[in-house]
């Protein structure tokens, strides 16, 4: 394993992946690489 990509969110549960593939990454030298994963939400003015 190279690299490890770890979606997050900044929520608890997104932090504890981030936590765990931490530990993994150090056990196999892979790479951590971080999405940054949000919603946007906007009213459609045109109804």
């Amino acid at each position: 394993m190279q690299n490890i990509l770890v979606p997050i969110d900044f929520s608890d549960a997104s932090l504890n992946a981030l936590s765990y593939a931490r530990e993994i990454a150090e056990k196999t030298q892979a790479e951590i690489k971080i999405l940054f994963v949000f919603s946007l939400h906007y009213a459609d003015r045109s109804i």
